[in-house]
């Protein structure tokens, strides 16, 4: 499918960008700035083309679909989607749901191409002010929710919250402040170590 010329798309844009991965990289740019200005909730994917300076056509071109692979995109820009990733790991069987998780985070952030952007998106959590409030955002919409459909329960929120949080501090050892020997240790022994104690909190009567 060929990229939409301006001309044919809804809206003219204030100016034409250079085709390809130009136009791809200027909207994953604006939609950045618009999620840490707006919030998850607020953002639109006209408005990140308004920001850009392209037609709305172009946003749902790169990104067919939608926000949630937008804000993906300005995280990490290597292809890796976290919502995509809780989505698939819920689908399967809810005795296994730890193991499957830490094992699909580990398989996405483990490739080389995703090191140094997960060592920048840590660092950014840690340090801007603006940020956490989109991410948190977002995670609640688009991850911890697919992830809290699954498991049943009265007190199924907190105990999602408790194992995203779990997740979330493995990442930071593992990858931003590099903890030894954790951060040599082969994926498949963190994997075997944590998701054990993951399942405990998807399926604590078991």
């Amino acid at each position: 499918m060929a990229e939409p010329d301006a001309d044919d798309a809804e809206t003219r844009p204030r100016g034409r960008r250079a085709r390809g991965e130009d136009t791809r990289r200027a909207i994953v740019e604006a939609a950045r700035a618009e999620f840490l200005e707006r919030g998850y909730g607020a953002a639109s994917m006209r408005a990140v083309a308004r920001r850009a300076g392209v037609d709305p056509a172009l946003v749902r071109y790169w990104f067919p679909e939608g926000r949630a692979a937008l804000f993906a995109a300005t995280l990490t820009d290597t292809g890796i989607d976290p919502g995509r990733i809780a989505g698939s790991v819920a689908e399967g069987p809810l005795e296994t749901m730890g193991t499957r998780l830490v094992a699909a985070i580990l398989a996405a952030w483990e490739r080389p191409d995703a090191q140094e952007t997960m060592a920048l998106l840590l660092r950014t959590i840690a340090t801007d002010a603006d940020v956490p409030a989109a991410i948190r955002d977002y995670l609640m919409r688009e991850v911890f929710a697919r992830v809290r459909a699954s498991v049943p329960g009265p007190d199924a929120d907190l105990r999602v919250n408790l194992a995203m949080s779990h997740v979330v501090g493995l990442m930071v050892a593992r990858y931003l402040v590099r903890l030894e020997p954790l951060a040599s240790a082969p994926a498949a022994q963190v994997v075997a170590e944590v998701g054990p104690v993951l399942q405990r909190y998807f399926t604590p009567d078991v």
